[in-house]
């Protein structure tokens, strides 16, 4: 049917049908400006306008045009004013009406852009405010170059298409907006993916029951399980976590929001790893979910362990140093009157071996006092240049009862030409009498009797070119088993029966090597026995001067042919001990 042959009602109709479907918000409904052209082609239509154009009006009162149809002119005149500035605009925006306003009658007041609108031929024009919902939208403006048809001047059909277009614009911004947020969210959940995926430390995401809801690559690598077997799993099979712990954990995240624990993770092929669980509370997607971070100590609780037992052996040393000292003083007057007694001519010869049994045992406690004062404390080594296969000799020679006792053979492999080494003599001496009587007590203790052997050979050391002289000294006898070998050289560690050792000798040995730049470890013997591996720089490696304390008491020796002078001395003896002095 030809428009003009449509009665005013149904132009109505029409129209207000129209521009309601076109405020319906739909997927496919196009840009702002797109419905806005809509919307005028509409209106237009309904109510016969020559000219039309909607703008909307940000807060800063900036004019946004955003269709129009024939109005270009007008829209550059008025490109540099604002809508207050213009005072047929004036009255609509602040009652929020529709209003038409007649440039022919005499009382129509002129604007900066009346001649603009003379010379377009301009004779009467509506303004109507955009309403969507409360919020103002824009404008709609109306041109007729005659005089308007009757339906234009009905106000409340105007108040009807302010809100319709209002509504069909504010729903395109409202979908816009919306979809901008759709896409920063969507930008967001993948820069989380991301930082998810890529977190160096296993993260599980699980619900309050505790069943894994998301895992990364970290959590999959750490279990050996892809991230959808690893959706099957709960907290409690992957940590070790009993039903009880879990529930007191849930309390204690309900109350702080944050927890952490130790556990014990278990791989699906029933392996078992030490684990600290890092847990917090968040929200994602609208529900609470725990965020479990997951750290493995399989290297780290080591680690810790090696630390404690060094802030251990920190305090052990000082105590053993105060004991010691207390130690020292009674002991050197148990030694000094032993001594004095057994140089009393007059002494019996029962009371005299009485006298050499205390000095001797006084001495073996001296031995012991000092073993834990070198253990507590770094003294400087007095070196000089030494040939180990007349020092283990002499060793040898101090372990001789106890040879014959326990039937030990002694089998020497020691080259001729074994290079010199520099070090403290009796300080290593104590380190061969302490390696030699423990290979003694092992075969001892096991069988009745046994082989010793003692093998020695030039080297170039570990890791280095640097010369080093390598001492094994391995026995025949039950070995070391091999939960005991990493505590071999922990101070008061000990095996044997009480009585029998203090634990000192091998932690001892192995600070004295350690001072003198060497290593001292532990090997399996291929016969079943034990092995103890001493390695010592040679003095070339050293750098020690063949002149340098190669007579530890050339100093105080008087050159030969001359008789010491004669004098008489006065000693002063200041001790706070009474039995010393």
């Amino acid at each position: 049917m030809p428009q003009q042959t449509l009665s005013e009602a149904q132009l109505r109709e029409r129209g207000l049908a129209g521009l309601a479907e076109l405020a319906r918000l739909e997927e496919r409904t196009g840009s702002i400006n797109a419905v806005a052209a809509r919307a005028l082609e509409l209106v237009g239509s309904m109510l016969d306008a020559d000219r039309a154009a909607v703008c909307a009006i940000q807060g800063d009162e900036t004019i946004e045009w955003l269709a129009q149809r024939r109005l270009e002119r007008l829209i550059a005149a008025s490109s540099d004013l604002r809508p207050s500035e213009l005072m047929w605009a004036r009255r609509p925006l602040e009652t929020g009406r529709p209003e038409i306003f007649d440039r022919r009658m005499p009382d129509h007041e002129r604007s900066a852009l009346s001649d603009t609108a003379d010379q377009m031929g301009m004779a009467a024009f509506a303004i109507v405010p955009l309403r969507s919902g409360t919020e103002f939208a824009g404008i709609l403006g109306l041109v007729w170059n005659d005089d308007p048809p009757e339906l234009a001047r009905d106000e409340e059909l105007l108040v009807a298409i302010g809100r319709l277009v209002g509504l069909a614009l504010g729903n395109v911004r409202l979908r816009d907006a919306l979809l901008a947020r759709q896409a920063e969210l969507d930008e967001s959940e993948t820069r989380y993916r991301g930082l998810f995926e890529q977190a160096p430390e296993p993260i599980l995401i699980c619900d309050w029951d505790g069943r894994v809801l998301d895992s990364n690559r970290a959590a999959s690598s750490l279990y050996g399980l892809s991230s959808r077997r690893l959706l099957s799993q709960s907290l409690e099979s992957l940590t070790g976590l009993d039903r009880e712990k879990r529930r007191a954990l849930t309390t204690a995240l309900h109350r702080t929001r944050r927890a952490e624990i130790q556990a014990r993770g278990r791989r699906l092929a029933g392996t078992t790893f030490p684990v600290v669980l890092h847990l917090a509370v968040t929200a994602l997607r609208g529900e609470e979910r725990l965020l479990v971070q997951l750290r493995d100590m399989t290297e780290t609780e080591p680690m810790q362990a090696e630390l404690l037992q060094a802030q251990k052996m920190e305090a052990l040393g000082q105590l053993i140093s105060g004991v010691a000292h207390e130690l020292n003083n009674p002991l050197s007057a148990i030694i000094a009157f032993a001594q004095l007694l057994r140089t009393d001519e007059r002494l019996p010869a029962d009371l005299a071996h009485d006298a050499d049994l205390l000095a001797q045992e006084a001495d073996r406690t001296r031995r012991i006092v000092q073993n834990l004062l070198d253990f507590a404390r770094q003294r400087t080594p007095d070196r000089q240049h030494t040939q180990l296969a007349p020092l283990i000799e002499r060793t040898l020679e101090l372990h001789a009862y106890a040879l014959r006792a326990g039937r030990i053979e002694i089998r020497l492999l020691l080259p001729t030409d074994l290079p010199a080494v520099w070090v403290d003599t009796a300080q290593i001496q104590q380190v061969l009498l302490n390696l030699t009587l423990n290979a003694i007590q092992a075969i001892r203790a096991g069988r009745l009797s046994g082989t010793i052997t003692i093998s020695a050979r030039s080297d170039a050391g570990s890791g280095s070119s640097a010369s080093v002289v390598r001492l094994r000294v391995e026995d025949d006898g039950p070995g070391v088993e091999e939960s005991v070998r990493p505590r071999l050289f922990e101070p008061f560690f000990t095996t044997k029966q009480v009585g029998q050792g203090t634990g000192l000798g091998l932690s001892v040995s192995y600070g004295i090597v350690a001072t003198h730049a060497g290593r001292l470890w532990f090997e399996p013997a291929t016969n079943g026995g034990a092995a103890f591996i001493l390695e010592l720089p040679t003095s070339e490696t050293a750098g020690g001067d063949s002149g340098e304390n190669s007579s530890p008491s050339s100093a105080s020796r008087p050159a030969a042919g001359t008789a010491p002078a004669r004098s008489v001395r006065r000693i002063l003896v200041v001790d706070d001990e009474p039995s010393i002095r």
